[in-house]
C-alpha cells in the first residue's frame, strides 16, 4: 500500500523538522488514498510509525543495559564484605560483617560501624544505601486530626504517619 519513498519523507521529517509536520504529511497520505474503513487507515498509520516505535523500544533497551552496566561496576556492601572477610578481624567484626554481607541498606548504626570497619582496613566502600527509620516522622504535623472526627484531648495512631498523636 505505502511505498518505502512515503515512508523514508515521514521519517525524515519526524527526525529533521518534528513529529507535527510529519503526522500531517501522513495525514495527508492517508486521505488521498480514500480508504473507507477506519481498520485500513489504522493499518496505514501503522506502517508511518513503525520505526518511531522501533526506535523507542531501541532506546528502551540502551537505557536498560547501561543501567545494567552501572550496576555492574557499583561497589555493593557484598562485595565489600566479601573482601573484608578474607581479613584478619576480630570475632566481633567478623560477626558484624557476615550479619550485614546480604543487606541492601543499613541503618545509621550499621553504616557507621561498617564504614569504620572498612576504613581501618583501607578498603573501598562507595556509597552506602541508608535504611529509612520507621520511627521518624516526615513532616506529619497531625494538624487535621479533629477534623477527620477524634475527640480533642485524646492519643490516636495518626492515619498519615502511623505514630501516635495527641489531637489538638
Amino acid at each position: 500500500m505505502l511505498n518505502i519513498n512515503q515512508i523514508g519523507k515521514y521519517n525524515d521529517l519526524r527526525l529533521s523538522d518534528s513529529q507535527t509536520s510529519a503526522d500531517t504529511y501522513a495525514q495527508t497520505i492517508i486521505s488521498e488514498m480514500n480508504l473507507k474503513t477506519p481498520l485500513e487507515r489504522g493499518h496505514i498509520w501503522d506502517e508511518f510509525k513503525q520505526q518511531m516505535n522501533q526506535e523507542n523500544i531501541d532506546s528502551k533497551k540502551d537505557a536498560a543495559k547501561a543501567k545494567r552496566q552501572a550496576k555492574k561496576g557499583k561497589i555493593s556492601i557484598k562485595k565489600v564484605c566479601v573482601k573484608l572477610l578474607e581479613m584478619n578481624l576480630s570475632s566481633s567484626e567478623r560477626g558484624f560483617i557476615s550479619d550485614i554481607s546480604n543487606k541492601r541498606k543499613l541503618t545509621v548504626k550499621q553504616e557507621g560501624w561498617f564504614l569504620d570497619i572498612a576504613k581501618s582496613k583501607n578498603v573501598e566502600t562507595g556509597t552506602v544505601e541508608r535504611k529509612k527509620s520507621k520511627s521518624i516522622v516526615n513532616n506529619c504535623q497531625h494538624e487535621d486530626l479533629g477534623s477527620l472526627g477524634y475527640t480533642h484531648g485524646t492519643t490516636v495512631k495518626c492515619p498519615h504517619c502511623g505514630n501516635m498523636a495527641e489531637v489538638w
